[in-house]
């Protein structure tokens, strides 16, 4: 427990103020937005152009992809990957446009005019962060995935793999409670049915995350296989709930929309899973787990090992080089001391003159 809140604590003085600036604030715009529609459900009056039924809707949706904002905020800030802004961009887009559908549905509605203030105010401050967020987050790229570009295709692709899985969970998850909650009213069984894709869904994720991370072959085909089962069942309901009388109180324009979206990411999230699948030994499996194994420089380039050994041959040569080169001198000294003995020798011999005809008398 101390040494995971060492690690918490080490993060958080390592995280830049933009960072910590832009959870702020997507912290208390979350709690602004909670605020002025939970009073809308309690303050609500006939007078509202919606039925109460199509206002607990979209405020189920609301909260949900409000908290999808607040997770998706804080792995941002964790993984340090610009490609996880996308999922953000996404989310607050997703808020925006209900505040203009809003907006344009109510305009004279003091709550609505709460919600469009703070969701457009907000997307400017989002505007300004996430662009200094993206110029920080590219430098941590490059330190991840080093400056080979081999390397950064293959953490791109998984990146951004990643990103849509997370958009994918979001969008089905936050379409398919939604909707349950309608269904109760229509069929029970309807509703455990949709409760039940939540989870499969939600596991199908897992598992793909899971087998593509750690390039597991069979994991990883079975995932691409199942990816259209959710697909299938959303156009299906999506017929059901135009053609029948029952699916009446069911909002389907909103509906319709999120099916819609759910359908183009899925199909993107397959793309990219098909080419993450592609990536598969060839190195990815030692970048995405080297960050959290050894201390060595994560993703270290080639290039700089052949280097370092260089700079370790040639030390060891110099090593070499300058141990001959201590030999060398001891031989010499050595045997400039012996000539200079054999030379008194003689002199002593010599009655003391010296036998050099420079220095005769």
């Amino acid at each position: 427990m101390g040494s995971l809140s060492h690690k918490i604590r080490y993060w958080y003085l390592d995280l830049s103020l933009e960072s910590k600036l832009f959870f702020l604030f997507v912290f208390l715009q979350a709690i602004g937005l909670i605020i002025v529609q939970t009073l809308g459900l309690v303050n609500y009056s006939d007078k509202e152009n919606v039925s109460k039924a199509t206002l607990i809707f979209y405020s189920i949706i609301f909260y949900l992809v409000i908290g999808f904002t607040l997770i998706f905020a804080f792995i941002i800030i964790w993984s340090n990957n610009v490609h996880r802004l996308v999922t953000f961009v996404i989310a607050i887009s997703l808020l925006t446009l209900y505040a203009i559908y809003e907006i344009a549905k109510m305009p004279n509605n003091p709550r609505i005019q709460a919600e469009i203030a703070i969701v457009l105010c907000f997307d400017v401050i989002y505007g300004i962060l996430l662009y200094r967020l993206k110029l920080n987050f590219d430098f941590k790229n490059l330190e991840k995935a080093s400056a080979d570009i081999g390397k950064q295709a293959l953490y791109r692709i998984w990146s951004i793999f990643v990103s849509i899985l997370h958009v994918d969970a979001m969008v089905n998850i936050v379409l398919l409670i939604a909707a349950a909650f309608f269904l109760l009213e229509v069929d029970d069984y309807e509703f455990w049915l949709d409760l039940f894709f939540v989870l499969l869904n939600t596991f199908w994720d897992w598992v793909g995350y899971v087998s593509n991370k750690d390039e597991i072959h069979m994991n990883t085909k079975i995932f691409l296989g199942t990816g259209f089962v959710q697909p299938f069942y959303l156009i299906a309901k999506l017929c059901m709930i135009w053609m029948q009388k029952k699916y009446k109180t069911i909002p389907r324009v909103p509906v319709t929309i999120m099916i819609i979206a759910g359908l183009m990411i899925r199909v993107l999230l397959i793309y990219f899973a098909f080419k993450s699948y592609k990536d598969f030994d060839k190195g990815r499996k030692h970048i995405l787990h080297n960050k959290d194994g050894d201390k060595k420089p994560f993703l270290k380039n080639d290039d700089d090992d052949e280097d370092d050994d260089d700079d370790e041959t040639s030390s060891e040569n110099s090593s070499q080089k300058d141990e001959s080169e201590d030999v060398e001198s001891s031989k010499s000294s050595q045997s400039s001391d012996d000539n200079k003995s054999e030379k008194s020798q003689n002199d002593s011999s010599s009655g003391g003159f010296s036998t050099d005809p420079e220095n005769q008398i």
